[in-house]
């Protein structure tokens, strides 16, 4: 059996040539049992529950890496007559398992079937609703998936950690499973990705749903990184360019047989020698808030006015004060670079981790991806992707740098700030940008609100060619100096007040 025909053992097998023609036969002799039934609906988002009386086998017959499955035999509302039941698999996690899982699980296939129901009005398609069978006349109350049964041989087409398969023949005349994960991105808005598709022929089950923010739907969900993985081995088919779907751009080498073959195996290989568990890329992890609240613009007018209007002169920076947006492509673009240089996925291929990042930074103007491109071309390192190695091209990485400021990242703002006050020297330049945050009372882990505070002190305390006479210069350089004492005082920075305390008596001096 070859490497991606194996996937055919990896779902639940329904049929099994030494059964008889129905596998459920002697099932409606075993004992009855009463469940609820959990029902999730897309549209209202609501759970619906109805009775069901259900015969199930005490053994089960298939086992998947992460569930086994048993047969069993539904009947819903009075009817008393099993020759009117159906046929379905119920199916337990291995491992114990909080019963929130299995509700997630359902809604992720409801959400699934909402998305089939979507692609059915442009072909038709069929779909499996996936419910939750709950046992209360048991102990603690036991959940199980339930689901239709379906005669054949299950195929796994594509898998959650990217794995996608395209080996056989037959397997390429099925181009409908590929192309629905990838209509479904298109169709919720690029928001997250129906993966793991599985079925027999056209009729798919279990599947698992990724998000670009890798929330929800359970420990399958691989957020960013899964949607990046599903593209990296995507090969748009005849249903893709029938639907319109936007290919993902590749780089060439990525293109090439032998490399969609590597590309491939590595992700088969990944996906059956590990659990995968979920690591996003797609956005910055969330930064805990500060005991206390930095003065803002609006506070520090009550005693001083700021700078910008303390000095007319300097030229105010058309700077977006609105969340710059990029489109959710650059952030795949931006995640297949990441898989590159995590050493978690594959060997290190820089020419197309490069193009990735260029086309997440370029076209997309992600600011994330901006922001480490243009900081690796100016030559300094950066905390992500911190092993792509990138020839300095300090104009062109200047550029990026000052076009994300433009947006309004804070990062790059400050990278401004400190080129033209530390690197180029120009004073008036460096106010500019310092004043941009000043006036937005910017306050993160790495920017502390002293800090800039202190550097516009430092400009007016060294500097010359402002258009200000000393004596006025100087004011401004010991009344920032106290401002920036106060500050840091506040943020626990005993030390560094102290050192600004002591610029202002010297100040003083040169006054008298």
């Amino acid at each position: 059996m070859g490497r991606r025909d194996s996937w055919k053992a990896v779902g639940f097998s329904a049929a099994s040539k030494s059964q008889e023609n129905d596998p459920f036969k002697g099932l409606e002799k075993l004992i009855t049992e009463n469940a609820v039934k959990h029902i999730y609906d897309t549209a209202s988002q609501k759970w619906r529950k109805t009775r069901v009386q259900i015969k199930i086998e005490s053994e089960q017959f298939a086992e998947g890496c992460m569930r086994r499955a048993f047969k069993a035999k539904t009947l819903e509302g009075r009817d008393s007559d099993w020759s009117h039941s159906t046929n379905v698999v119920l199916k337990e996690y291995l491992d114990f398992a909080p019963t929130e899982n299995y509700y997630q699980d359902a809604q992720c296939q409801s959400l699934a079937k909402y998305y089939a129901e979507e692609y059915n009005k442009l072909k038709p398609h069929k779909k499996i609703q996936l419910s939750v069978v709950e046992f209360q006349e048991r102990e603690f109350s036991p959940c199980y998936h339930c689901e239709s049964f379906i005669e054949g041989d299950y195929e796994k087409h594509n898998s959650n950690a990217g794995y996608v398969n395209a080996g056989s023949d037959e397997a390429k005349a099925r181009t409908t499973p590929h192309a629905f994960s990838h209509f479904t991105f298109v169709k919720s808005n690029y928001k997250h990705i129906v993966v793991d598709i599985q079925g027999v022929q056209d009729i798919y089950t279990d599947p698992c749903i990724h998000t670009i923010d890798g929330e929800g739907y359970g420990e399958s969900n691989l957020g960013l990184r899964g949607i990046a993985l599903f593209f990296l081995s995507h090969r748009c088919n005849k249903e893709c360019k029938r639907l319109c779907l936007k290919e993902i751009e590749l780089h060439p080498s990525e293109i090439t047989e032998e490399m969609t073959m590597a590309i491939q195996d590595t992700i088969f290989e990944m996906t059956q020698k590990m659990t995968v568990r979920r690591r996003t890329t797609g956005t910055m992890p969330p930064i805990e808030e500060d005991n206390w609240v930095p003065a803002t613009s609006s506070e520090i007018t009550a005693k001083h006015e700021p700078t910008s209007s303390r000095v007319s002169r300097i030229e105010k920076l058309p700077v977006s004060t609105k969340e710059h947006e990029s489109h959710p492509i650059a952030s795949v673009h931006y995640g297949i670079a990441d898989l590159y240089c995590s050493g978690w996925y594959m060997d290190l291929i820089t020419e197309a981790a490069i193009f990735h990042l260029n086309i997440a930074a370029r076209e997309y103007k992600n600011l994330k991806a901006m922001t480490i491109l243009g900081t690796k071309l100016i030559g300094q390192e950066t905390d992500e992707l911190e092993d792509l190695q990138i020839a300095k091209n300090s104009e062109a990485g200047w550029q990026l740098i000052q076009q994300a400021a433009l947006f309004g990242d804070k990062n790059c703002i400050w990278k401004m700030a400190q080129r033209y006050h530390h690197i180029e020297r120009d004073p008036r330049k460096a106010l500019q940008w310092y004043t941009v945050l000043y006036d937005a009372g910017t306050n993160t882990p790495f920017i502390r609100f002293h800090m800039i505070i202190s550097n516009i002190a430092d400009i007016y305390f060294k500097e010359h060619g402002l258009g200000l006479g000393q004596n006025e210069r100087l004011e401004l350089a010991c009344d920032f100096y106290r401002r920036a004492a106060e500050d840091a005082k506040r943020d626990g920075r005993v030390r560094q007040a102290a050192k600004y305390s002591e610029l202002v008596e010297e100040i003083y001096e040169r006054l008298e």
